[in-house]
């Protein structure tokens, strides 16, 4: 972005867990400014000018690491062209981004081999360790009135459950990660 004043700005989650920011930033015959600070305030504020340089192009990494008194918040980070050394081509660089750390996500799964046996009908699932999955089932899909049959913790391998005395007739089957 060429001008001064003009650059970029980013968001990322924010709460209490633990996280870690890497920007990748630079600029050609400017001196740049990066300012991060939590949206519930709940830490300093960070400013930077040192990116900096008359007459070559820099390139710097600022690694962020930050949590938030609560959850729901944001880390907000603005870097702008505060002074231009060249006025025609004075300019600040955005690389990239990279966000590690908050809790972990549930990798998307499938059903695996659900059958019936008898009057019970059985589902496989596979699962990740951290994660508690409820199995749960509705005699009808259009106003489903879902009912657990089985709460298993994710051990990171393929899990097993049974819903025992199925009747006969249509049954729907889901497992969600409370």
């Amino acid at each position: 972005m060429t001008g001064t004043g003009n650059g970029f700005n980013l968001t990322a989650p924010a709460d209490t867990n633990s996280r870690t920011l890497r920007i990748y930033v630079g600029g050609y015959g400017v001196q740049g400014e990066l300012q991060a600070y939590l949206s519930d305030l709940s830490a300093k504020p960070f400013a930077d000018t040192s990116v900096s340089n008359y007459y070559d192009s820099v390139y710097v990494v600022y690694t962020i690491r930050y949590a938030a008194a609560s959850a729901g918040q944001h880390l907000i980070v603005n870097y702008r062209s505060l002074n231009l050394f060249d006025e025609a081509y004075g300019n600040v660089t955005l690389q990239s981004a990279t966000l590690s750390g908050g809790p972990a996500e549930p990798l998307p799964f499938s059903l695996v081999d659900p059958r019936r046996i008898g009057n019970d009908f059985i589902l496989s699932f596979n699962t990740q360790t951290g994660f508690n999955y409820t199995a749960e089932f509705s005699d009808s899909i259009l106003n489903p009135n879902w009912n657990a049959f089985a709460t298993v913790p994710g051990n990171g391998g393929a899990l097993t459950v049974t819903n025992y005395n199925v009747p006969i007739g249509p049954r729907f089957y889901r497992v969600r990660i409370p």
